[in-house]
């Protein structure tokens, strides 16, 4: 009598979609929030780390320089391919400044 010999198959990986690869340090760019808050589904920018706690993200959900910031946990962000509305008529209306602050 022959036995078979199970082989584990290797698993493929497989590249999680835009909305489930959590946000690492320096990861700049389009974010959305998945935390359970007052901005959960909101798109905003990941545009800076905070200096007192590496692990809390500053995401702007306006236009750089003229709307506000906030400082949420990295842990509650995801990256999307979506951009902020505002940000894109930013980069429009400012090409020159986006270049430079390697806003994509």
């Amino acid at each position: 009598m022959t036995r078979l010999r199970h082989t584990k198959r290797k698993k493929e990986k497989t590249k999680k979609p835009a909305t489930e690869e959590r946000v690492q340090q320096t990861d700049y760019g389009p974010v959305i929030v998945v935390h359970d808050c007052k901005y959960k589904g909101r798109v905003g920018y990941y545009d800076d780390d905070d200096d007192d706690d590496p692990n809390r993200a500053i995401v702007s959900f306006g236009t750089p320089f003229q709307s506000g910031y906030v400082i949420i946990p990295r842990s509650w962000l995801r990256k999307t391919a979506v951009t902020p509305l505002a940000l894109e008529k930013w980069k429009r209306e400012n090409p020159e400044l986006a270049k430079q602050c390697g806003v994509p």
